[in-house]
């Protein structure tokens, strides 16, 4: 089977690249926000300034890598497949018309068996 050209695989490249940065900034700005303030709780204690109750350290942690967690889901969704569109700030649009297509094609395969 031949491709018909090298446009598709272009545009494709490009999708998947905006997708990947994308998605590495919104999990690691959260991830290496978890781990700063790991780090600053733990020489906090070390230094006797301040002894932070277990809990704070442990839902600090929680919390940003929960953050850097929904960055995946919401990056994967919120990309256009179209390689020259931006969208808006949040993208919620293109949220919309991502899940729609992925929930569309979840239930033709695991409920319709195509």
């Amino acid at each position: 089977m031949k491709r018909k050209n090298n446009d598709d695989d272009e545009l494709l490249k490009a999708v998947i690249y905006k997708l990947i940065g994308k998605i590495s900034f919104f999990v690691g700005v959260p991830m290496g926000l978890g781990l700063a303030f790991f780090h600053l709780f733990r020489e906090l204690k070390e230094k006797q300034v301040w002894d932070a109750p277990l809990w704070m350290p442990f839902l600090t942690t929680l919390l940003t890598f929960r953050a850097s967690t929904v960055g995946i889901a919401y990056e994967a969704l919120s990309t256009s497949l179209d390689a020259k569109r931006e969208g808006s700030f949040l993208r919620l649009e293109q949220v919309q018309k991502n899940w729609a297509l992925s929930t569309s094609m979840m239930l033709t395969r695991y409920c319709f068996g195509a």
